[in-house]
């Protein structure tokens, strides 16, 4: 997807996704109305390697108006914290 590897390598011609979208992760953190929803996120809410969101992709147009619905959508990575939330 990117023009330069992890291992630094030139790529040539690059596969760049048609529509990305992040997918949050089951058994995160629920908010609620009461507050701030960043102060309820205070201490160890959310865990440093808490793995956030699923990385969708589609590699080209679905022909449909609402691509996130597509069952052609795969997974190409993930957002992971490093640390805790502070």
């Amino acid at each position: 997807m990117a023009e330069i590897t992890e291992t630094g390598n030139q790529v040539n011609n690059p596969d760049l996704p048609y529509f990305m979208m992040f997918v949050p992760r089951e058994g995160l953190p629920v908010t609620d109305e009461n507050s701030r929803w960043y102060t309820q996120l205070d201490g160890d809410a959310i865990p440093a390697g808490t793995i956030l969101f699923d990385v969708m992709a589609l590699d080209e147009a679905s022909n449909t108006p609402t691509p996130w619905t597509s069952p052609n959508l795969f997974k190409i990575g993930e957002i992971q914290s490093k640390t805790t939330f502070t």
